[in-house]
């Protein structure tokens, strides 16, 4: 069971949110995000707002399939901004 909270596409990325539904816990928003390549500089801002206004429910966040190397974090500095992002808001990569 799922509810499509949101559908997102513009210059800097796509988007889908969704709410998967629970009956003996509290619901998941379930984000899919895949940056664009043709506004690096903007992805930021148009990432955090859905993540600021979501964790702010105070539901669990997953998100999925964000094409971003956070390996590069100690080199690059868009990577090390969205890994400072993610920390901000709680949420943990997964993936090493």
């Amino acid at each position: 069971n799922y509810t499509v909270i949101e559908r997102t596409s513009n210059e800097a990325l796509q988007a889908l949110w969704t709410e998967l539904r629970s009956p003996k816990q509290s619901n998941i928003i379930c984000g899919v995000i895949y940056r664009q390549h043709n506004s690096v500089d903007r992805f930021l801002d148009y990432f955090e707002e859905p993540v600021d206004r979501y964790s702010a429910t105070g539901k669990l966040i997953c998100l999925l399939g964000v094409n971003i190397n956070i390996l590069r974090a100690q080199t690059c500095n868009y990577a090390q901004q969205f890994l400072d992002c993610l920390r901000n808001y709680a949420l943990i990569p997964t993936i090493d």
